[in-house]
């Protein structure tokens, strides 16, 4: 059966377990399978080879990157303009475009599928294609994202590492410049400037390579190469979302949220003890329920109470309730969310784009927002859907 979406285990195999499970990611998984396990992206005919997805390419600003070819005294990267995208890649320059599903709808769905494969929040996945002559090289480097890289078309060496300098570096770095501040500050020992020893292996049509955030790697082009992939930006980690929850808790408080002079900071007694109490407060909450960390943060929402929203067209929607009995003209995303929280007890982004995946996470977010401020649709609180959302986030 050709599949018509995408899941960890489409993607990589037998090799998929560990992204289902309870350790964190810091090894590459490599599956070596069939082209034709990837249909649902091949069968997107403008991501069936290089050429067609560059001329497709829209032009967004900053969205698309050109590598010097391979042999040049100084390497170096810039952002091209649509007029040159073509020229610089037959001049042997490696292409990579950001954000494809943004110009190639038939990649939203994909997108989505493998949010909620992998229990991530509805926006995290996008899409980015590699387009490179034979002989083009991928400078060693490691990323901040969660990545897979799909090779589509061609022959594509790689080279994978352990970053010697720091497990679970928090930002990417091409090797031999300077790191940026934050990862500066947890160095363990400098970063080395080239990839020394490491597995190596050749990506053919039907590869998968994984890599989680902070492995290091380089790539050789042995052919012409073209490759898909889909990579998970801006993930949480524990840090970041027990320090954002403190953040919050503190800003509670109307003295600790005032500004201060330097001076004023030098009797805190009564400000200390105000923070120190908060911050116990969070470790206990913690304490008894270690779900909580994980707990979603994005909104949902339900149809308002005593409201019937019955779609009569793509763009209508016939509302009654108490006070109100008419047909209004919508959005068609909004009549869809009004249909969906018809038969749903909270709705979120999730939800929407399951219904209407080839819609951007971007306008389904602005459809529920808007109904919300419409009043067609009611906020559902932290608390009543809380245990939902954990259970999604850890299935």
């Amino acid at each position: 059966m050709i599949p018509s979406s995408l899941t960890g285990r489409i993607l990589l195999g037998p090799h998929a377990d560990a992204l289902y499970g309870d350790a964190p990611l810091e090894a590459a998984l490599v599956h070596h399978g069939a082209l034709e396990r990837l249909a649902a992206i091949t069968d997107i005919a403008v991501l069936r080879d290089a050429s067609a997805v560059l001329d497709a390419w829209d032009g967004e600003p900053k969205t698309a990157r050109a590598w010097s070819p391979a042999g040049s005294a100084s390497p170096f990267e810039f952002m091209p303009t649509r007029g040159q995208l073509r020229t610089l890649y037959d001049a042997g320059f490696t292409i990579v475009l950001e954000d494809v599903e943004r110009f190639v709808p038939g990649l939203r769905p994909l997108c989505h599928a493998l949010e909620r494969d992998l229990g991530v929040a509805p926006g995290k996945v996008n899409a980015e294609v590699f387009c490179g002559r034979a002989g083009g090289h991928g400078r060693p480097h490691f990323d901040p994202s969660f990545t897979f890289n799909a090779q589509i078309v061609g022959h594509k060496a790689w080279r994978i590492a352990p970053n010697p300098a720091l497990r679970f570096p928090p930002t990417g770095m091409f090797l031999g410049r300077l790191p940026e501040p934050e990862l500066a500050a947890l160095l363990e020992r400098p970063v080395p400037a080239a990839i020394d020893g490491g597995d190596a292996f050749v990506a053919t049509p039907g590869t998968v390579v994984f890599l989680p955030p902070g492995v290091l790697h380089e790539t050789r082009m042995e052919t012409d190469s073209y490759a898909v992939a889909f990579a998970i930006e801006f993930t949480d980690t524990v840090a970041r979302r027990v320090a954002d929850r403190v953040r919050r808790q503190l800003d509670r408080v109307p003295e600790l949220r005032a500004a201060r002079l330097g001076a004023q900071g030098r009797a805190a007694a009564v400000e200390a003890a105000t923070v120190a109490a908060a911050l116990r407060g969070i470790a206990e909450s913690i304490e008894r329920d270690a779900a909580a960390i994980w707990a979603g943060d994005d909104p949902r929402y339900r149809l308002r109470a005593g409201l019937l929203a019955e779609p009569v067209s793509a763009t209508a929607v016939a509302l009654s309730g108490e006070r109100v009995r008419r047909t209004v003209e919508l959005d068609a995303v909004m009549v869809d969310a009004l249909r969906c929280a018809s038969t749903t007890p909270a709705l979120g982004v999730a939800e929407l784009l399951a219904a209407v995946p080839m819609h951007g996470t971007a306008r389904v977010d602005e459809a529920l927002r808007k109904l919300a401020h419409l009043g067609l649709l009611e906020r559902v609180s932290p608390s009543e859907h809380v245990s939902t959302s954990t259970q999604e986030v850890s299935r």
